[in-house]
C-alpha cells in the first residue's frame, strides 16, 4: 500500500487530510516538531504543520529524494526558498487552498480582466486561531489579480470564532460593482483537493514546482 506521511497531523487540516487519505493509503503521523526519519519508507510527504515546518521539510524531502505536498502557509523568503530549492531535486507541489471553488475564482479573475475595473476589494475570514494574516489564499488571489488585470487590491481580513474560511472578492467598476464569494463550510472539501494532489504527485517525474491548477484542468 502507498505510504503517505502527514506532518502536522494532529492539526486542525491534518487530521482531517489523515482521516480521509487512511482508506485508500498507510499513513504516517508526524508533530511538526518530531524528526522526518519516520517517513523514511513515505512515498509522498504532505505537510501541515506551519511555515516553519514546511521548510523543515522541504530541506528533509531534498535529501532523501522524496515528493512534497505543502499545504502550509505564512512562510518567510528564507523558508519559501528552501521549498523552492527543494523542487529543483524533487517534485514539490505548494498550494495555499486545496479547494475546487478557490480554483474557479481564479478563473473568473481571468474572464474580469478584460474589463475595465476601477478598483478590487479582497475581504477574508477565518477563525481566532489562524497565525498568518492576510492568508495564504487572499495572497494567492490578490497576486492573481495584480498579474492578471494589473490592479494593486486592498485586503480586508476578520480573524473570529470557528470561522473554517471564506473569501470574497468586490470589483467596482463603471458605477455597479460584482461579488464573487467562497466559503468552506467543512475542511473536508480542501481534504479532497490534497487527495487529488496526492493522486496526481504519485505519477509526478519531474523534478519542479507544481501548482494545483495543473491538477483541477
Amino acid at each position: 500500500m502507498t505510504k503517505i506521511a502527514v506532518v502536522g497531523y494532529k492539526g486542525k487540516m491534518g487530521s482531517v487530510v489523515c482521516e480521509l487519505l487512511s482508506g485508500e493509503f498507510e499513513i504516517v503521523g508526524i508533530e511538526k516538531d518530531d524528526s522526518l526519519n519516520h517517513a523514511n519508507q513515505a512515498d509522498i510527504v504532505i505537510d501541515f504543520g506551519g511555515a516553519e515546518s514546511s521548510a523543515k521539510s522541504a530541506n528533509w524531502c531534498k535529501e532523501h529524494k522524496k515528493k512534497l505536498i505543502v499545504g502550509s502557509t505564512g512562510q518567510t523568503k528564507e523558508q519559501l526558498n528552501a521549498i523552492f530549492d527543494a523542487a529543483k531535486e524533487v517534485p514539490v507541489l505548494v498550494a495555499s487552498n486545496f479547494s475546487f471553488g478557490i480554483f474557479k475564482i481564479k478563473q473568473f479573475i481571468k474572464l474580469m480582466s478584460a474589463k475595465t475595473i476601477e478598483q478590487v476589494i479582497i475581504f477574508e475570514t477565518h477563525h481566532k486561531f489562524k497565525r498568518d494574516k492576510p492568508s495564504g489564499t487572499a495572497l494567492e488571489l490578490k497576486n492573481a489579480i495584480q498579474r492578471q488585470m494589473g490592479l494593486e487590491p486592498e485586503i480586508i481580513c476578520v480573524r473570529a470564532g470557528e470561522e473554517v474560511g471564506e473569501h470574497k472578492i468586490v470589483f467596482y467598476f463603471s458605477g455597479e460593482k460584482l461579488e464573487i464569494s467562497h466559503q468552506a463550510f467543512s475542511r473536508t472539501c480542501f481534504a479532497e483537493g490534497v487527495k487529488k494532489a496526492v493522486q496526481f504527485m504519485l505519477g509526478a517525474k519531474e523534478r519542479k514546482l507544481y501548482l494545483l491548477d495543473e491538477i483541477f484542468v
